[in-house]
């Protein structure tokens, strides 16, 4: 079985609690355990390749096929860092002197609120998973969501997202809706 580190575990915790304080988030996700990334959760109604995984650098929302990462779709890494009077800021913010008094308000504010937004923006209204490329061959590859097939270019492939419209992604491009 995979452990944890300490740092991932208060993460989790934090992630957890953030969890109980916002009910449309948490219905959205069930946890299915550990994993060597992280604790992994599935998205309610949506194919297993796309899931999220919480560890001690934040959140991500990796697409894996055939076991294989293909691409994230979000990625909200967190780079804490203690400051000298007490606190902490990020190493990744775009924001000059943020700083936090809490790892708690750091990871609310720079993973969790935009794990939540990107759920309710992004996640929610799309109706396809495309892929652009193939890792198998060594081609770049990028995965992302769409509402409509008139958002995918023609090199892309679109599958349905929704566990309940399923459409099987088989190896690269077979079972293209």
């Amino acid at each position: 079985m995979t452990e944890l580190s300490q740092k991932d575990q208060a993460t989790i915790a934090m992630f957890r609690t953030y969890l109980t304080e916002n009910p449309d988030l948490a219905g959205a996700l069930v946890e299915v355990g550990v994993t060597e990334g992280g604790l992994r959760y599935n998205f309610v109604g949506v194919r297993n390749e796309v899931f999220l995984v919480v560890r001690s650098n934040g959140i991500m929302v990796p697409v894996e096929l055939e076991g294989e990462l293909y691409d994230f779709l979000i990625d909200l890494e967190c780079a804490p860092r203690p400051l000298e009077g007490g606190g902490y800021f990020c190493n990744f913010s775009n924001v000059p002197d943020e700083t936090f008094a809490t790892l708690d308000e750091l990871f609310r504010a720079h993973s969790f609120s935009s794990l939540r937004e990107w759920v309710q923006e992004r996640l929610l209204p799309a109706r396809y998973l495309v892929l652009y490329g193939d890792p198998a061959t060594g081609e770049s590859s990028c995965a992302w969501l769409a509402k409509t097939l008139d958002e995918v270019r023609p090199e892309g492939r679109a599958f349905q997202l929704r566990e309940d419209i399923r459409s099987p992604l088989g190896r690269y491009g077979e079972g293209n809706e």
